[in-house]
């Protein structure tokens, strides 16, 4: 193998590496750098999976599953979206939850002085 294919090829193993910090991934989320943090540490599940380096405290997000992270939450955003639409389709009317519904509506009681 030649010496410029050989660089290539690590030059695309380096960009599929890509890592991003805290800061850049709530650049990305358009959230807080806090929020970010405190999520990370409390509540990883909410955010895309991250790049552990033995040895070392840093919190990093490779490139790459930030990007199909977001891009199942759009797809799963997207189904969800279809399958409301089908079920109002299916059964016409006011959505449990979305507002609409009409609730006891009877009056306050009054308190007397």
């Amino acid at each position: 193998m030649n010496i410029s294919r050989e660089d290539d090829l690590l030059d695309k193993l380096l960009a599929d590496a890509a890592t991003i910090g805290p800061r850049e991934l709530a650049k990305f989320l358009g959230r807080g750098l806090r929020s970010i943090q405190l999520d990370a540490s409390q509540r990883p599940e909410t955010l895309p999976p991250r790049f552990i380096v033995p040895g070392c405290r840093l919190v990093r997000w490779r490139k790459k599953d930030v990007l199909e992270w977001s891009d199942a939450l759009a797809a799963a955003e997207k189904e969800k979206r279809e399958r409301a639409a089908e079920f109002a389709k299916r059964f016409p009317g006011p959505v449990p939850g979305s507002g609409k519904v009409q609730f006891d509506q009877r009056p306050k009681a009054r308190h007397r002085r």
